[in-house]
Protein backbone atom coordinates (compact mmCIF):
# COMPACT_ATOMS: atom_id res chain seq x y z
CA UNK A 1 0.00 0.00 0.00
CA UNK A 2 1.19 3.67 -0.92
CA UNK A 3 0.88 6.70 1.28
CA UNK A 4 -1.38 9.13 -0.22
CA UNK A 5 1.30 11.93 0.82
CA UNK A 6 4.02 9.60 -1.35
CA UNK A 7 1.82 9.77 -4.26
CA UNK A 8 0.98 13.59 -3.96
CA UNK A 9 4.90 13.90 -3.90
CA UNK A 10 5.88 11.72 -6.88
CA UNK A 11 2.89 13.47 -9.03
CA UNK A 12 4.88 16.98 -7.81
CA UNK A 13 8.39 15.40 -8.48
CA UNK A 14 7.22 14.18 -11.75
CA UNK A 15 5.81 17.73 -12.91
CA UNK A 16 2.23 16.96 -13.29
CA UNK A 17 0.47 20.17 -12.55
CA UNK A 18 -0.76 21.26 -9.79
CA UNK A 19 -4.61 20.86 -10.81
CA UNK A 20 -3.99 17.60 -12.01
CA UNK A 21 -2.56 16.42 -8.72
CA UNK A 22 -5.43 17.51 -7.07
CA UNK A 23 -7.71 16.06 -9.17
CA UNK A 24 -5.73 12.87 -8.70
CA UNK A 25 -5.80 13.73 -4.80
CA UNK A 26 -9.79 14.11 -4.59
CA UNK A 27 -10.34 10.05 -6.88
CA UNK A 28 -8.56 8.78 -3.87
CA UNK A 29 -8.43 10.40 -0.38
CA UNK A 30 -12.12 12.29 -0.78
CA UNK A 31 -14.66 9.70 -2.80
CA UNK A 32 -18.13 9.15 -1.30
CA UNK A 33 -20.29 6.70 -2.34
CA UNK A 34 -23.79 5.23 -1.91
CA UNK A 35 -24.91 1.72 -2.29
CA UNK A 36 -28.31 0.29 -4.09
CA UNK A 37 -29.94 -1.91 -1.58
CA UNK A 38 -33.24 -3.47 -2.98
CA UNK A 39 -33.17 -1.08 -5.62
CA UNK A 40 -33.26 1.73 -3.18
CA UNK A 41 -29.97 4.12 -2.65
CA UNK A 42 -28.46 3.76 0.96
CA UNK A 43 -27.42 7.27 2.48
CA UNK A 44 -24.10 8.73 1.42
CA UNK A 45 -20.88 7.73 2.90
CA UNK A 46 -17.26 8.32 3.03
CA UNK A 47 -14.66 6.02 1.61
CA UNK A 48 -11.52 5.58 4.53
CA UNK A 49 -9.16 3.50 2.35
CA UNK A 50 -7.93 5.52 -0.49
CA UNK A 51 -7.82 3.03 -4.12
CA UNK A 52 -9.94 0.26 -4.50
CA UNK A 53 -10.33 -2.67 -5.87
CA UNK A 54 -10.68 -2.27 -9.77
CA UNK A 55 -9.64 1.23 -9.73
CA UNK A 56 -9.12 2.47 -13.38
CA UNK A 57 -6.06 4.41 -11.08
CA UNK A 58 -4.34 1.80 -9.50
CA UNK A 59 -1.80 0.88 -12.23
CA UNK A 60 -1.19 3.87 -12.59
CA UNK A 61 -0.19 5.29 -9.23
CA UNK A 62 1.54 2.07 -8.90
CA UNK A 63 3.78 2.04 -12.25
CA UNK A 64 4.29 5.78 -11.11
CA UNK A 65 5.31 4.81 -7.46
CA UNK A 66 7.75 1.55 -8.58
CA UNK A 67 9.38 3.90 -11.28
CA UNK A 68 10.34 6.78 -8.44
CA UNK A 69 12.22 3.73 -6.47
CA UNK A 70 13.45 2.40 -9.38
CA UNK A 71 15.37 5.70 -9.88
Amino acid sequence: MMRWDFIKEVMRRVRFTEKFVNLVMGCICDPSFAVLVNSMPTAWFQSRMGLRQGDPLSPFLFILGAEFFQR
